[in-house]
C-alpha cells in the first residue's frame, strides 16, 4: 500500500542512519505482534498439553534466545529505551530467521486452538520483510531487509 503523501510527494530519502525511538516502538510491535500469532513458533514452538501439536510461539524461549544472541538488548525489548542501531538490526536479523506463518491443521475443541501442521518460512519471511521496509522507508531509513538479511 502507498500512502497518500507518498503519492503526492514521493517516498523520503533513505538516508538516516540510526534508528529513532518511534521506530524501534515499532519493530517492538511487530516482534509482540509475531509472538502472539505464532509466526515465532516456527523456531520457538509452544506445544499443546495433551502433546500432539505446535499451537504457539513460546515467548518465554523467543526471549531467552534473542538475549542470549543479542547481549545487547540487557535483558528486555522495550519500547520506551531503544538499543543502539546495530543492536536492532541484529534483533531484526534474528527475528527473521525464527519466523514462519503458521499454517492451521485440526481444530482442538477441547483447548479450542487449532494446531499448527507445518509453517510456511518464506511467506513469514516475507510478509515480515515487507513490515519492516515500511517502516525503514516511511522513516528515510538507509537499512533494508532483504532474503539475506539487513544490508546498507
Amino acid at each position: 500500500m502507498q500512502y497518500f503523501n507518498e503519492k503526492e510527494l514521493g517516498k523520503p530519502n533513505r538516508n538516516v542512519e540510526e534508528i529513532s525511538q518511534s521506530v524501534w516502538g515499532g519493530i517492538v510491535g511487530l516482534i509482540n505482534k509475531h509472538k502472539s500469532d505464532g509466526y515465532f513458533g516456527y523456531g520457538f514452538p509452544a506445544e499443546c498439553l495433551d502433546g500432539k501439536g505446535v499451537i504457539d510461539c513460546s515467548a518465554p524461549n523467543f526471549n531467552l534466545a534473542l538475549n542470549a544472541e543479542i547481549p545487547k538488548l540487557a535483558g528486555s525489548i522495550d519500547p520506551s529505551h531503544p538499543p543502539d542501531t546495530l543492536t536492532i538490526l541484529d534483533s531484526i536479523q534474528f527475528c527473521h530467521k525464527s519466523i514462519g506463518k503458521p499454517i492451521n491443521g485440526s481444530w482442538h475443541d477441547y483447548f479450542g486452538h487449532y494446531d499448527y501442521n507445518d509453517f510456511d518460512v518464506e511467506e513469514g519471511r516475507r510478509i515480515f520483510r515487507g513490515e519492516i521496509e515500511t517502516l525503514f522507508s516511511r522513516n528515510g531509513i538507509a537499512f533494508r531487509l532483504n532474503e539475506l538479511g539487513v544490508n546498507f
